[in-house]
């Protein structure tokens, strides 16, 4: 066991899923001694303790120690006089990142300190316009290294002051999903629509959410004439539905599991509005539209290149062309996946992760 430590921080509800894998990579793989400290706020945020439980299921199957903090003030108190490596998902200037901010801030500099992007369109990182008008355009981390998911040149978000602190590692949602084989996975008519409908990006216009919830229902209502359900997934942290109690159509199951519980291969196809969802959808390997509102207010330049639907004839369209011939669909896909230069093999994203917490492995790639 070595004496360096790895110490993760999880504020936001979506930190479980972006930091899971590398506390399982460090604990077990490299067998660092390893923590996981949770913010007050992550409690506060976690209405329905899913994912509360699944911190304390990851803390069974790696061994790690799980501290609930009273504050920041506690978590720089315990990293005092030690080293090793911490890593948060959810770091920055702004104020929903403060509680890890502040900690990487004053953080001594035996440690290493590693900020993971935690979506396709990270601020800071690769912004929308709403991004920008809500958070402005000057987000700065305190993180030593932070790891990004594509080429330097795709982030036009980032300030000029952080680019020496990039490291291309791709997403760590890739070294969590099923890789096992699914032949009989074949023939699906499901379909998998996913919401977020809490973004900044929704919020620019009073017409957006009211456009997607009722192409949603006519959809879900053309669907059920032929017998057909839909799978509507809530985004992890804004549950837009759930809080809202939207009522929903007879043929709709919400599927609210952790996004490494769900096999998305088991879907004929996905939909939804500019997310990082569509990223996961993508590397799946199922067919893909990205939803733009009818007037074309919402920013979605970042997704170029992907399926575009509005109307409920387009969802339609979509879905039965998905199922018919699928492989169109996944040839654009892997076009706009290497236009990224986005790092995708589990096996060379591993390495490049690994060698945070251990610098003497080589990387191949």
């Amino acid at each position: 066991m070595s004496d360096r430590q790895a110490v993760f921080l999880i504020n936001l509800l979506q930190d479980v899923n972006i930091l899971r894998p590398l506390v399982f990579m460090a604990a077990r793989d490299i067998g660092l001694a390893t923590r996981i400290l949770v913010t007050p706020q992550f409690h506060r945020r976690d209405r329905s303790g899913v994912w509360g439980q699944e911190i304390a299921e990851m803390s069974l199957a790696t061994g790690t120690e799980v501290i609930f903090l009273k504050d920041s003030q506690q978590a720089i108190d315990l990293v005092q006089a030690q080293s090793g490596v911490l890593v948060a998902a959810s770091e920055s200037n702004l104020a929903a990142h403060k509680p890890i901010h502040d900690v990487f801030l004053q953080a001594p500099s035996t440690f290493l300190k590693v900020t993971v992007q935690h979506g396709y369109e990270s601020v800071g990182l690769m912004q929308s316009r709403e991004h920008d008008r809500a958070h402005g355009k000057k987000v700065e981390f305190a993180a030593d290294v932070v790891c990004v998911w594509t080429a330097p040149f795709r982030l036009r978000s980032l300030m000029m002051s952080q680019h020496e602190k990039l490291y291309v590692t791709g997403p760590s949602a890739v070294l969590q999903m099923d890789r096992s084989n699914h032949n009989e996975l074949e023939g699906l008519d499901r379909g998998l629509v996913c919401e977020n409908l809490h973004s900044v990006r929704l919020n620019v216009s009073g017409d957006i959410k009211e456009d997607f919830l009722e192409v949603f229902h006519e959809f879900c209502f053309h669907q059920s004439l032929h017998s057909l359900g839909v799978t509507l997934r809530p985004h992890p942290g804004g549950q837009y539905v759930v809080k809202n109690q939207i009522s929903l159509p007879e043929n709709v199951t919400l599927n609210n599991n952790p996004i490494y519980k769900v096999d998305l291969r088991r879907y004929a196809y996905g939909i939804s509005a500019p997310s990082s969802i569509i990223i996961d959808m993508i590397l799946a390997g199922i067919p893909t539209a990205v939803w733009s509102d009818k007037g074309s207010v919402m920013d979605a330049d970042n997704y170029d290149g992907l399926t575009r639907i509005s109307t409920v004839s387009d969802w339609i369209e979509f879905a039965q062309e998905a199922k018919e011939n699928p492989l169109s669909f996944l040839e654009l896909q892997e076009r706009f996946l290497q236009k990224l230069l986005m790092p995708t093999d589990p096996r060379h994203v591993y390495e490049r992760y690994a060698k945070l917490f251990d610098p003497t492995i080589e990387i191949e790639c």
